[in-house]
């Protein structure tokens, strides 16, 4: 999957809630997304994705200017501690709820 949304150039929308993917799953995606220039949604809620794979994501947002929304509610309860990165991160092109940890523009 990563690999090929590193290539991708007309997916908008990737919904992949309750799939298991973990923090390896979301290390992946997120690696793919700091590079994707066409990526609208992500959707990676009920992933069982833990602080590494949040991190991963977060970092993502750093260099990934097209993604508007982004859901990661119900995942592992490690995901506070990289709360306030998520915030600060998404301010300038999104807003975060911390109760559901849903960004979106």
């Amino acid at each position: 999957l990563g690999a090929a949304l590193k290539r991708n150039d007309s997916v908008k929308y990737l919904l992949i809630g309750d799939n298991g993917i973990g923090d390896d799953g979301a290390t992946e995606i997120a690696t793919a997304l700091a590079v994707n220039k066409c990526m609208d949604t992500l959707m990676v809620d009920r992933n069982n994705i833990g602080d590494k794979g949040a991190k991963e994501i977060a970092a993502m947002l750093e260099r990934n200017r097209t993604l508007k929304s982004l859901a990661l509610y119900s995942i592992t309860r490690k995901m506070p501690s990289c709360m306030p990165r998520f915030t600060i991160l998404s301010a300038p092109k999104a807003t975060l709820s911390p109760t559901s940890a849903v960004a979106t523009s």
